[in-house]
């Protein structure tokens, strides 16, 4: 409401416009449900620990609506910083997330 009381007077001149102008407002700050593709935008940052990064990575999968344990695995591992797995199980750690 506070949006349309303050635009200037006279600013609007038809329905098509308001319209438009709605849709612009409003559209622009919905927030999108995530998909279970961006889970691959979840990426270890350098300096976290494994065991922060799978929980931020849990974080998001509980987000994401997918049963696809294999892409949740993929996404885990290619998100993975690869030092990091040295002398550690990727399955173990998949199986921690999936808890």
């Amino acid at each position: 409401m506070h949006w349309f009381i303050s635009l200037p007077e006279g600013h609007i001149t038809s329905f098509a416009q308001l319209s438009r102008l709605f849709r612009e407002q409003y559209l622009a700050n919905r927030v999108v449900a995530p998909v279970s593709y961006d889970l691959f935008d979840v990426k270890q940052y350098q300096g976290e620990t494994l065991k922060e990064y799978i929980s931020r990575f849990g974080a998001q999968v509980v987000k994401v609506v997918t049963t696809d344990e294999s892409m949740i695995v993929y996404a885990f591992r290619k998100g993975c910083a690869l030092d990091l797995l040295v002398n550690r199980s990727i399955a173990a750690a998949a199986k921690l997330l999936l808890k």
